[in-house]
């Protein structure tokens, strides 16, 4: 029987006796459980299992996904992972996995499961390893920097669990590090952030520093201004001259010699007098002989007539 026809019937065996999978007596360990690696690299998922005593294991591999089904294809018979993958296990507990010239495609979860020949349905390692395959891409935070702020750039998704070397470079040139450049691990911050250090900005690692990730551009921009700014002033300057109107009122007033009353520009008038703005209405006046009425005329002649 060949190992596809194998492969076949243990995916058919699973199906049947899925009850048998993450027994107490046989078990699946995952060093780490989240592994983030470069594009292009290679990645190694460390591995180890264990069986009851007297059990022979009959067959192991590894697959993509968490639960295994029909679509559960062991990574060696993966068209996918041809020529990339090796399986650098055992039948004595151990089943790390290597996976070579990672894709993004590659991203998923991975899963080991063995079987023995007491239990054939074997035991499946949950939930797995979190493989997370990431380029160089820089991000910037935030998305307007200032000058005088800060800014961080990050170069991939994720920190390389090779805990590779990383250099930075602006304008296609190595980053100078000054005292307010901060690197740690895939970060870099600036702070403060100065015109000077507009440009475009990339990063790579060790080994590969000959194929830097694709660039980012920085731009400085000034601090705004505040907007109510302008009407702020304006009103500044209208309360201002009101208030020294105020006050000049005030200081005329107290000027004024006592029991006296300031009305409009030097003129002053005694205190409880009536203000006349027209003559009193007992006073009369000479008429005009050219322009007063001709019952005028009548009255002073009946006077002189009685006369």
């Amino acid at each position: 029987m060949g190992a596809g026809s194998q492969h076949s019937n243990l995916v058919i065996i699973l199906l049947m006796t899925t009850g048998c999978l993450g027994q107490d007596n046989g078990s699946v360990t995952y060093t780490p459980r989240r592994v983030c690696s470069l594009e292009g690299s290679s990645v190694t998922m460390p591995c180890s299992y264990t069986f009851p005593k007297g059990h022979k294991v009959t067959t192991a591999f590894w697959f993509k996904g968490q639960v295994p089904g029909a679509e559960s294809l062991d990574l060696n018979l993966n068209p996918e992972y041809k020529g990339r993958v090796e399986y650098l296990g055992d039948s004595n507990q151990l089943c790390t996995l290597r996976i070579t010239d990672l894709r993004e495609s590659d991203s998923g979860t991975y899963s080991f499961l063995f079987g023995t020949d007491v239990n054939p349905g074997g035991w499946l390692g949950n939930p797995g390893v979190r493989l997370n395959v990431t380029g160089l891409q820089v991000d910037l935070t935030p998305d307007l920097v200032v000058d005088g702020e800060w800014a961080d750039l990050t170069c991939g998704s994720c920190f390389l669990s090779e805990n590779p070397t990383y250099t930075w470079y602006r304008d296609k040139q190595p980053l100078n590090y000054t005292n307010k450049v901060k690197v740690m691990a895939n970060y870099l911050e600036l702070d403060p952030v100065g015109r000077e250090d507009a440009g475009s900005y990339s990063c790579a690692v060790s080994g590969r520093e000959d194929s830097p990730g694709p660039a980012v551009i920085l731009v400085v921009g000034c601090k705004p201004v505040f907007p109510w700014a302008p009407v702020v002033g304006v009103v500044a300057v209208l309360a201002a001259g009101t208030l020294l109107v105020i006050l000049y009122g005030t200081l005329k007033k107290r000027k004024a010699p006592r029991g006296m009353d300031f009305i409009g520009e030097a003129q002053m008038v005694p205190c409880g007098k009536p203000t006349h703005t027209a003559q009193s209405d007992d006073t009369y006046m000479t008429l005009n002989k050219r322009t007063m009425s001709p019952e005028y005329d009548t009255l002073a002649n009946v006077r002189n007539t009685v006369g």
